[in-house]
């Protein structure tokens, strides 16, 4: 939720960690790309993003958590299309041959 030397804050007003709560609107489709996609490096983004903003207009002070994974295209958590709209690849993912 932090870096080794940075306190991970508390929301007092959500009853949770402050990376808790941006971390599950991520999940919740707050992080999902144009096809309507959360991957690890959208949600990476949105988490990052939303809390240096919190914990700086907030606290004064900025909390930046890490993530470290390895793999190749992108990993997809959620999937947010809605069933009439047309599917459309993970951006940087080649669509599949046959």
């Amino acid at each position: 939720a932090s870096t080794e030397q940075q306190k991970a804050q508390e929301w007092h007003d959500k009853q949770m960690g402050a990376f808790s709560y941006f971390l599950n609107a991520a999940l919740r489709g707050e992080a999902k790309n144009q096809y309507g996609l959360v991957t690890v490096q959208t949600v990476a983004n949105y988490v990052l993003y939303q809390l240096r903003k919190w914990t700086q207009e907030n606290l004064g002070r900025t909390q930046e958590p890490t993530i470290q994974y390895e793999g190749l295209g992108e990993i997809i958590l959620a999937d947010y299309r809605s069933s009439s709209s047309p599917p459309g690849p993970p951006s940087g993912t080649p669509p599949e041959t046959p």
